[in-house]
């Protein structure tokens, strides 16, 4: 009787946990799934109102416990460990034996269909939970991808609008003087055009103003 007993302890604990990973499932499959992947549309739309509607609506802040954090955060941090519960549940499976899984030890029928049942449905969820968390995170790194070169777009657009003031006085160079062999190299030169133009002048006279002055 106490065997009796504890055999069906033991099912109702195992209904129980059945029924917590169906509907966490569930939970991943209807609700964080659907909103990550029309969030991930609307980043990757190209239209800059969609985008920033998007980016708005991972950025939502919530709070639990004194807790807050964005909608991103908290499905990144649902499907991280739910992808690790499910790690490890399939790492536990994996590591019994193959005969009492297949039923090689002498199992019944049914207890070799429920083995190879469980092990299914736990891979397939370990590939749920894995997508899930690679699209939130995907998500994450686009959302604050934008965030940050569109901000850095607005600042660089207020500064180009705004007159930069000329530097003051004291920062521009003082000039410097004059050295002796281009004061020498300046009057040689006013010396040699004043010649050339006497030079010119005198070719310029007339034969009869040339007889005058004889």
């Amino acid at each position: 009787a106490e065997e009796v007993v504890g055999g069906g302890r033991e099912r109702r604990i195992e209904a129980g946990r059945q029924a917590g990973r169906s509907g966490q499932m569930k939970f991943e499959a209807y609700f964080v799934l659907p909103i990550g992947g029309v969030i991930l549309v609307l980043l990757l739309c190209g239209i800059r109102r969609l985008q920033r509607m998007a980016v708005w609506l991972g950025h939502v802040s919530m709070s639990i416990g004194g807790f807050r954090f964005s909608v991103i955060h908290f499905f990144l941090f649902v499907t991280i460990l739910s992808f690790a519960a499910r790690s490890y549940a399939l790492s536990k499976i994996q590591d019994r034996s193959k005969d009492q899984m297949y039923g090689r030890a002498g199992l019944p029928v049914e207890f070799d269909d429920r083995y190879r049942g469980k092990e299914w449905r736990i891979e397939r969820n370990w590939w749920i939970c894995l997508f899930a968390c690679t699209l939130w995170m995907i998500i994450w790194r686009i959302a604050s991808t934008f965030s940050y070169f569109w901000h850095e777009i607005e600042k660089l657009e207020e500064g180009g609008h705004e007159e930069k003031p000329p530097p003051p006085q004291s920062a521009l160079p003082k000039p410097s003087a004059p050295a002796k062999n281009e004061i020498e190299l300046t009057e040689r030169k006013k010396a040699a055009s004043e010649a050339q133009k006497g030079d010119v002048a005198e070719e310029q006279q007339t034969p009869a103003e040339s007889k005058k002055q004889q």
